[in-house]
């Protein structure tokens, strides 16, 4: 099973409505793999959604790119699902970046 857990920087190409085509249109094609019955499991980190929600509220009103992406965020919330993040995922996640920036696979 492939499974992926979408961060902010990624989820926030995705969510916006008017740039990053190629982004969309490769996650789009992961949703249509995942649909199509193959083992693939989506989902948004609970810190990436409140990461890009807080920016997208806090602009509200100052931008209709804001609104469009908040309501493309809630949206994807509930068709991939929000995973709750613990402190062990925590841990995981400071393991994985120290040996990804010393090079180590």
């Amino acid at each position: 099973m492939i499974r992926m857990l979408f961060d902010t920087n990624l989820l926030r190409r995705i969510c916006h409505p008017s740039s990053h085509a190629d982004v969309r249109e490769w996650f789009r094609s992961w949703l249509d793999y995942g649909q199509a019955g193959d083992e693939v499991q989506l989902a948004i980190s609970a810190v990436a959604d409140y990461e890009l929600r807080r920016g997208y509220m806090y602009k509200l009103g100052q931008s209709d790119d804001s609104r469009k992406s908040l309501h493309q965020l809630d949206e994807l919330c509930d068709v991939l699902g929000v995973q709750p993040i613990t402190e062990r995922n925590f841990h995981d996640a400071a393991c994985l970046w120290a040996q990804a920036r010393r090079g180590v696979r």
